[in-house]
């Protein structure tokens, strides 16, 4: 899908720039619009909003996380 500068104007009114999407730099629209820097900074900070990070499993013979010093499996993941 392509826009026109119009419709491009109006996208970018209503909710900010609009980045096309793929590999930092690409769109050739967007050269004289962005520096390269700038187009890399808006594709890692949008690449990275969408990042989740989850901390790690406790496995079933790992020590508890409470601090009791079992094992897991017969502390808090006996209930499981």
């Amino acid at each position: 899908m392509t826009f026109n500068e119009e419709q491009i104007q109006a996208i970018e009114w209503f909710r900010g720039p609009l980045l096309v999407l793929g590999t930092p730099g690409s769109g050739k629209q967007w050269d004289a619009i962005y520096t390269k820097e700038k187009r890399e900074e808006l594709y890692k900070k949008e690449k990275s909003s969408h990042t989740i990070v989850k901390p790690p499993k406790v496995g079933r013979n790992d020590p508890c996380p409470c601090g009791s010093g079992k094992k897991y499996k017969k502390c808090c993941g006996a209930n499981l």
